[in-house]
């Protein structure tokens, strides 16, 4: 997606990422669509970067972006493990086979989240711009909850190594799994 300064042509086709069939959540929420995280900035980051003269380095770790939150929760709501990973883990000496940097980069994942829940946290991230994205994202959020775990009739979230918390929160996301037929949690405490 074009990010700031962004033309006309290049504002429309962000537009259209935001929306409807074609929305960035469904891509980042599908079960078999991988998602990759890239968890590293560059190194020496910003210097290198030139900013729009409004506009500054969002010097927030992975975790602490909300719109990476947001992908990141997205990519979390019905994936099995293997299609999540963390390039941020990847040593490139594992670059022989496929599944060898699967399991170098296996990021594991958070169970999902209910949109309440997932706003509160949203609130403590940072954005380069919040006034005008924060809506958006919850927007976004609340609409891949409502379609991947209403419409869910599978589940799994094997070998994730969760514990009590986790299930914890996973049963408050499952009040909303209309259609769940099966659920699966083998291998984790």
């Amino acid at each position: 997606m074009f990010q700031h300064p962004r033309d006309a042509k290049q504002n429309e086709l962000f537009g259209i990422a935001l929306k409807g069939e074609v929305c960035i959540s469904n891509l980042y929420s599908h079960p078999y669509c991988w998602l990759l995280k890239s968890t590293q900035l560059p190194v020496g980051y910003p210097a290198g970067f030139t900013f729009p003269p409004d506009k500054h380095a969002n010097r927030a770790t992975y975790e602490g972006r909300g719109w990476c939150f947001c992908e990141s929760s997205v990519g979390n709501l019905v994936k099995q493990s293997d299609f999540v990973l963390d390039l941020g883990l990847f040593s490139g000496t594992t670059t022989r086979f496929l599944g060898d940097v699967i399991d170098e980069c296996k990021a594991g994942r958070s169970p999902p989240l209910t949109p309440p829940v997932f706003n509160s946290i949203l609130e403590t991230k940072s954005f380069t711009s919040k006034n005008a994205d924060l809506d958006k994202v919850k927007a976004l959020y609340a609409g891949a909850f409502e379609q991947r775990i209403g419409q869910a009739e599978r589940l799994d979230f094997g070998r994730l190594g969760w514990a009590d918390a986790e299930v914890k929160v996973l049963c408050k996301a499952l009040h909303a799994a209309k259609a769940l037929r099966s659920l699966s949690m083998y291998s984790n405490a």
